[in-house]
């Protein structure tokens, strides 16, 4: 799923605004998901009429802010695949949705819990 959602955000803006409200980057995607939807938002919100991110740039910040791992963000960006937008914002709706219901559950169940807080 990551990589069909990091796939939607780098080729369409509208995807990007239309999850950024929901997006938890810590707890939606891996150490490297992360970071390139770090650098995915870093370009929307840098030019506010780009309709897509450029794989390009960010294969170039990579080649300079981490050299030593350049190649597998590299790797990642060539290897998205191609995904339905409107599949993909449904999917992510519902698993968000699944998440978020299951931790409301876990707080009513022990109220004392740290996430209850």
């Amino acid at each position: 799923m990551e990589r069909k959602l990091l796939s939607a955000l780098l080729r369409d803006r509208a995807v990007y605004e239309q999850l950024k409200p929901v997006i938890d980057a810590r707890s939606d995607f891996s150490e490297h998901g992360r970071l390139l939807y770090e650098q995915i938002v870093r370009q929307y919100d840098a030019d506010s009429a780009m309709p897509m991110a450029d794989p390009d740039l960010i294969k170039q910040h990579f080649a300079i802010a981490h050299p030593k791992h350049a190649e597998i963000f590299s790797n990642i960006l060539d290897t998205l695949p191609a995904t339905s937008v409107p599949n993909t914002i449904g999917f992510f709706i519902e698993y968000k949705k699944d998440r978020l219901s299951t931790a409301l559950a876990e707080s009513l169940l022990n109220p004392n819990s740290k996430s209850t807080t």
